[in-house]
Formats: C-alpha cells, sequence, structure tokens
C-alpha cells in the first residue's frame, strides 16, 4: 500500500491460539515474529541500494520497536546483503570485506586470511576447491575469522563454521540443464553464521552475559579451468585424514571439513578460553535435504550432541517459537558405512587403502538414499571431531544444519536463516 510508518499491534488473544502440531503456547513472542515479518518486507537488496542510495529500505519507522528485533534485524539485513549479492558484487575477498566492515563496527575481532600459502597449508581442502579461480585474481579464496564475548565471565562457547561459496559451477562435474543459475545462494550458510555474531553483538548485554561466539567463514569459488580439482584425487585435510573426492560439486563439505578441524583444535587447545563448547556448521549443502523437507532447514546432531541433550532440538523448539522452523534429522551408522574406506561408492573407492574417508559418491544427492545424512558421516570423520564423540575423553557436540531450500522467500530474498533459531536458543534460552 506504500505506508512507510507503521504502528503494529498483536492481538493478546494470540498467546492462547493453539498451533495444530505445537499445541499452545508457540506464539508467545507473536509480537517480535510479526515486527520481524514487517522487517523482512522492508528488506530492498543490498545492490539495488547501491544502484539507487535513495531507495534505502521501504520502511522508515516502525513504532516500538522490540530490543531484540533490532538486534535480529541487523544480523539478518547482513546476511541477506551477503545471500543476495550476485557472484562479483559478493566474491570471495569482497564478501570479506563487508563483513569486515559490517562486524568490526560492532566490536568483533575480526581477521582476514587471504595468503595463497597459508590458506594451501592450513586448509588444503578448501585451497582444493578454490584452485581453478586462483588465477583470477578477484575470484581468489579467504577464510574470515570472527570473535565476540558478552560481558562477564565466559561460561559458554558457540562455534560455527559458515560455507561461503560465493559462486558455485559444479567444477569439473559442472552443473549442466540451468542448476548453475541461483548458486549465488550458496555463500548462504557463512551469510547466516556472519549475521548471528552480528546479531549477538548487537543484543542486550543480559542476553549474551557469558557468550562467547567464535566463527570461521569459508569463503571460496567452485569454478572450472585447467587447474581444477577432479574426482579421484587423493587430498589430505587439516585434521590429517585422506580424502578421496568422489564429485567435485560436493565441495561445501571440503571447505566445511577443513573450517570445523580449525575451530577444534581452537576449542581443545585452549579450554580456559572456549569454556563448555558447541559446534555448528551452517551450509546450503545437499539437494536431498530439499527434497526430504522442503522449505525448511534441518539439523542433525552427532553422538555426542545426543549425549549433552540435543541441540537440533532445542533449535527447533527455539525455531517454532520464533517463525523459523528446524526439521530434525537423525545420523545413522550406514552413513559412516557410506564414506568408509572401500565402500564401493564410486568407481575407485573399493580401493581402502589409499584414502581415510570418502567425500562423496558419483551421482546427485537427492537420488542418493540417506544423501543429506552421510555427508555429516564425512564431516564428522574428515575435521577429527570423531574423536571427540560420547564417550571420549573430550567430547565436542556438534549439529549440522542444512540450509536447503530455506534460505529464500516466494519473493526470492535471502531470509538470513536460521539465524532465529539460534537467536532463540542461545540468547532468549527458548
Amino acid at each position: 500500500m506504500g505506508a512507510t510508518e507503521l504502528s503494529l499491534e498483536v492481538s493478546a488473544d494470540i498467546a492462547a491460539t493453539v498451533h495444530p502440531v505445537e499445541g499452545v503456547g508457540v506464539y508467545e513472542h507473536a509480537a517480535l515474529v510479526a515486527q520481524l515479518g514487517v522487517f523482512q518486507q522492508a528488506y530492498v537488496p543490498l545492490q539495488a541500494r547501491e544502484a539507487r542510495p535513495d531507495a534505502g529500505s521501504k520502511l522508515s519507522n516502525l513504532f516500538d520497536t522490540h530490543a531484540a528485533a533490532t538486534a535480529i534485524e541487523e544480523g539478518r539485513k547482513l546476511a541477506r546483503d551477503i545471500g543476495s549479492g550476485d557472484p562479483e558484487r559478493m566474491s570471495p575477498l569482497k564478501l570479506a570485506e563487508y563483513v569486515r566492515s559490517a562486524c568490526e563496527e560492532a566490536g568483533i575481532a575480526v581477521e582476514v586470511l587471504d595468503d595463497l600459502a597459508t590458506l594451501q597449508a592450513e586448509y588444503p581442502l578448501l585451497h582444493a576447491v578454490a584452485r581453478a579461480s586462483i588465477e583470477v585474481e578477484r575470484h581468489r579464496p579467504a577464510v574470515v575469522r570472527l570473535v565476540w564475548s558478552g560481558s562477564g565471565k565466559i561460561e559458554r562457547t558457540v562455534c560455527i563454521a559458515g560455507k561461503g561459496v560465493t559462486y558455485d559451477v559444479g567444477g569439473a562435474d559442472i552443473k549442466v540443464g540451468g542448476s548453475m543459475a541461483g548458486m549465488r545462494r550458496d555463500k548462504c550458510g557463512a551469510a547466516a553464521a556472519a549475521g548471528f555474531i552480528l546479531s549477538c553483538a548487537r543484543a542486550a548485554p543480559e542476553l549474551t552475559k557469558g557468550l562467547k561466539v567464535v566463527v570461521e567463514l569459508g569463503c571460496v569459488r567452485n569454478s572450472i579451468g585447467a587447474d581444477a580439482f577432479v574426482a579421484d584425487e587423493v587430498i589430505s585435510g587439516h585434521a590429517g585424514k585422506r580424502v578421496l573426492i568422489g564429485n567435485t560439486d560436493a565441495e561445501g563439505r571440503l571447505v566445511l571439513a577443513d573450517v570445523l578441524s580449525h575451530l577444534r583444535s581452537r576449542v581443545t587447545a585452549q579450554p580456559d578460553v572456549y569454556p563448555q563448547p558447541v559446534l555448528l556448521s551452517l551450509a546450503t549443502l545437499t539437494g536431498h535435504a530439499t527434497r526430504s523437507f522442503g522449505p525448511y532447514a534441518c539439523a542433525t546432531d552427532s553422538g555426542a550432541a545426543r549425549a549433552a541433550g540435543g541441540l537440533a532440538p532445542r533449535l527447533a523448539h527455539a525455531g517454532a517459537r520464533l517463525g523459523q522452523p528446524l526439521e530434525v534429522s537423525s545420523l545413522r551408522r550406514e552413513d559412516f558405512a557410506f564414506v568408509a574406506p572401500g565402500s564401493r561408492n564410486t568407481p575407485v573407492s573399493a580401493y581402502g587403502g589409499t584414502y581415510d574417508v570418502l567425500q562423496c559418491n558419483n551421482a546427485p544427492s537427492a537420488i542418493t538414499t540417506r544423501g543429506h545424512q552421510f555427508p555429516m558421516a564425512f564431516l564428522l570423520v574428515a575435521s577429527g571431531l570423531e574423536d571427540h564423540g560420547a564417550g571420549s575423553a573430550l567430547p565436542l557436540p556438534y549439529c549440522h544444519i542444512d540450509l536447503a531450500d530455506s534460505v529464500a522467500d516466494a519473493r526470492g530474498v535471502e531470509t538470513g536463516s536460521p539465524i532465529l533459531a539460534l537467536f532463540g536458543y542461545f540468547l532468549m534460552r527458548l
């Protein structure tokens, strides 16, 4: 209707409304959710704002805004800006600088690693994904490290790995039949991770007291060229595991494996600095998750996370109450068998002595049985987190969130998923 100033009123009766699945109580935060809905509709994509600086936002004022809504929306806006940026506007190095400019202003420590020799030595799987893009200077990879702490003594640590594939052509296993279009969204895991830490920094101090947030973003373009990595290669990752490549279009799990391994190393080396750590990975990882759950992200717990009471069901509970539903999936022993040496899931994977873990089979995930579950088994093995399972000397609860088709709303605008579920569970304690 063209209104730019709104006063939003939510009926008090809604709190008692019975949800057909969740029952009573799910609408407790209806006013907050309604405000976030207004903000989402008012969002103008970054490149539209840059092309027309006078465009700004469709909304000039929302009266009586909930404090949490403002903090959440600042993070979601950063996530949308990153996710909606085209492959050149949000190339790896430009993404890194955009995150730096947004986060340093909020008091978040930012480090950008873009030295190619360092990345090859410290993030060898990520570097392999980037090999074909390195000859184009503006497409070169970067890792962004973000750290922020709330007030008081740090009592809990949230570590998040974000997949920031700024464009995915599929690599040597190139995407065909129109499936390449829309792959600018393959960076939405990194976008959501950066948005979450910014929301934490902007949130009320009483919500973040004693909380430390550590984020690593693996920013890379999966291109095709003379130096592209190919199926059948064996590449040793940061955790020392020899990875057999099965499909170059399953590049996101390679990026995440190295990033997760660095987060694992950090928290195990300095437990006093990073107390009570939990680890998460955020990624648009598989078409299978979309086929399984439609427009909802899905969360899968490791054994250590299950033993600690479960991260995935708690995130789903919080998400339901903030208008960001998540599905809960489960990891099974056959998922580990799928990626084990000698699995026979690719033409050369029967030769198990040459590698420690299979990255992927050579069929689309959407037609592969348990196509979104077995990648998490790969992540656990390739990152070294398998050694920190339930019953180990140092369990590290880990939850993988596949954003699937949840990254955009009906208008095609990135939503910042699943920032609301993360904010609800870790800050609002829902």
